[in-house]
C-alpha cells in the first residue's frame, strides 16, 4: 500500500481502521473539492460547465460499453458507439424511471465494474431511498460518492469564508423521528471532525450534542428546529428533504449566529444545488450533476438528473420525481457562485389536496415525514377537505409515537382541524415496479398545482 501523499492533510494523525478511506477516496475527494471551489469563480464556473457536458458524454460511452440495461437501450434505438457524440443524440435518449431502477438494479450496475472499484469491490454501498414517493427503491453507490457531501461542506466553507475545519470538533446529524439507529465515527475526509448521529428527543441528547462541539450540523427543518431549545453555536447549519420555512431559517440564523443554508439532494445521488441566498433559486453543483427539463404529462417540467460521480451506478436522464426549470448556462449571481441555476423546484407531486375551508394545500411536505416512517409502501388519499386515509405495507403497525409526530407534521403543513386515519396492511398493495401513486386527491380534485 503506498503512503498517503499532501491530497491527505489528516493521515500522519488518523487511525489505522480508517486509512483504508484516506487512501481510497481521498485523492478523489480532493479532486472534487477543487472542481467544486472553481464555481466561486466566473471563469471557474465557465470551465465547471464544459467539463461536466463533457464528463455526460464519458457516462454516455461508459454506459454503452458496460451497463446491459442501456446496451438494450442502445441497441433498441439502433445507436453505434461513433453516434453518441452526435448532435441531438442526448436530447433523444428515452429518460429511466424509478421503476427501471426498482427492478433493474442489476442490470444498471456496470460490468465488469470499472478499475478503481473491481479493485475495492467491499466499498460499493448498497441502500435505499427514503420512499418519500412511496416505494423505497434500491441503488448501489461508490464509496466516494458515499462521502461526497464532504467536498460540498468545503465548498460551502470557501463561498460564505467560513472558519477551517478544527479537528476534534463535530458534525452532528440530527433526527426528529429516530426510527434509524444512532452512530459515531472519525471523520478523516472532513477535517478529522467527529461524526455523530443524534435522535432529537432522546435522553441527554441537547447534552450529547454540546459536548460534540459541532462545528456542522444536518438534518431536515423538523430536526433542526430542535436547535433552538439549545446552546450549542456551530459555524453552519445545512438543511435537506424539504423546505425549511422561511420564519424557522430567521429564528434558526438569529439563534445559533450562524449561516443556515438548504441542499437539494436526492439519496440515490447524494447533493445536487445550493438554494442561492440572494434568492435566484438553486445553485447547480455542475462537477456532480448534469439537469435537464422536460415538459411533464400534467404541469411544468419534471427534472432529469444525470449523476456524474457514482461510477457504481451510472444514472441517465433519471426521472428523480421532482419538478423545476432549468437555466442551462452559468449565471453570474451577487451570492458568489457561478453556476447553471435551478428554478422553481416544486415537491414530488402535482396533486393538490384541501383543508377544511376548502383552501388548497401540497401534500409534498409530508413526503419526507412519511418516507423516514418504518413502513415498506404507503399512499395517502384524500376522502374530503380536510380528511385523509393513510394506507401502509409494512411488518408491523405503526408506533403512537411515529403517528403522533406524523400528525404534527400535517398540522404545520395543512394547517389545524385535520383528520387523518391510518390503515396497516400487511400484505404488499403494489405489483413489483408499478410507479407509485403516493398522493390521490378526491374524486374531481385531482387537479395541477398553480405554478
Amino acid at each position: 500500500m503506498t503512503s498517503p501523499g499532501p491530497a491527505h492533510p489528516f493521515a500522519p494523525r488518523v487511525r489505522k481502521r480508517y486509512l483504508h478511506q484516506v487512501v481510497a477516496f481521498g485523492p478523489t475527494l480532493a479532486a472534487w473539492t477543487r472542481a467544486l471551489s472553481a464555481l466561486c469563480t466566473p471563469a471557474g464556473g465557465r470551465a465547471a460547465l464544459e467539463a461536466a457536458r463533457r464528463a455526460r458524454l464519458d457516462r454516455l460511452t461508459l454506459c454503452f460499453d458496460r451497463v446491459p440495461f442501456w446496451q438494450a437501450r442502445f441497441r433498441a434505438l439502433g445507436w453505434g458507439r461513433h453516434q453518441l457524440a452526435e448532435p441531438g443524440r442526448w436530447d433523444a435518449l428515452p429518460p429511466m424511471t424509478r421503476a427501471d431502477l426498482q427492478t433493474h438494479l442489476d442490470a444498471l450496475t456496470p460490468h465488469p465494474l470499472p478499475p478503481a472499484l473491481r479493485a475495492t469491490p467491499d466499498d460499493v454501498y448498497e441502500g435505499l431511498t427514503s420512499g418519500s414517493t412511496g416505494q423505497p427503491v434500491r441503488f448501489r453507490m461508490s464509496g466516494a460518492a458515499y462521502h461526497g457531501m464532504f467536498p460540498v461542506v468545503s465548498l460551502v466553507r470557501r463561498w460564505l469564508r467560513l472558519p477551517a475545519l478544527r479537528p476534534g470538533r463535530g458534525y452532528a446529524l440530527l433526527d426528529a423521528l429516530g426510527h434509524s439507529p444512532e452512530y459515531g465515527a472519525l471523520l478523516p475526509l472532513c477535517g478529522g471532525l467527529r461524526f455523530e448521529k443524534l435522535t432529537v428527543g432522546r435522553p441527554e441528547w441537547r447534552s450529547r450534542l454540546r459536548r460534540l462541539r459541532p462545528q456542522v450540523v444536518t438534518g431536515d427543518p423538523d430536526s433542526l428546529a430542535a436547535l433552538l431549545e439549545t446552546d450549542v453555536r456551530p459555524d453552519l447549519v445545512l438543511s435537506s428533504a424539504f423546505a425549511l420555512p422561511e420564519r424557522l431559517h430567521a429564528d434558526l440564523v438569529r439563534h445559533l449566529g450562524c449561516p443556515v443554508v438548504e441542499y437539494y439532494s436526492a439519496a440515490e445521488t447524494g447533493p445536487l444545488a445550493l438554494r442561492c441566498p440572494a434568492g435566484h433559486g438553486w445553485h447547480v453543483l455542475t462537477p456532480f450533476v448534469h439537469l435537464d427539463a422536460v415538459p411533464a404529462p400534467d404541469t411544468g417540467e419534471a427534472l432529469l438528473l444525470t449523476d456524474l460521480r457514482n461510477d457504481a451506478l451510472p444514472l441517465l436522464r433519471y426521472a428523480v420525481g421532482d419538478r423545476g426549470r432549468v437555466d442551462p448556462e452559468v449565471v453570474d449571481c451577487a451570492c458568489g457562485l457561478h453556476t447553471p441555476r435551478l428554478r422553481a423546484l416544486e415537491g414530488r407531486t402535482a396533486v393538490v389536496f384541501r383543508r377544511p375551508d376548502g383552501g388548497a394545500w401540497n401534500p409534498a411536505g409530508l413526503g419526507p415525514s412519511l418516507g423516514r416512517l418504518p413502513v415498506r409502501d404507503f399512499e395517502l388519499t384524500e376522502l374530503g377537505p380536510g380528511r385523509l386515509r393513510l394506507r401502509y405495507h409494512g411488518a408491523a403497525p405503526l408506533e403512537p409515537r411515529a403517528l403522533e409526530a406524523l400528525a404534527a407534521r400535517l398540522r404545520a403543513v395543512a394547517g389545524e382541524g385535520m383528520r387523518l386515519d391510518a390503515h396497516f396492511e400487511r400484505d404488499p398493495f403494489r405489483a413489483p415496479g408499478v410507479k407509485p401513486r403516493p398522493f390521490v386527491a378526491h374524486p374531481g380534485r385531482d387537479a395541477p398545482l398553480e405554478p
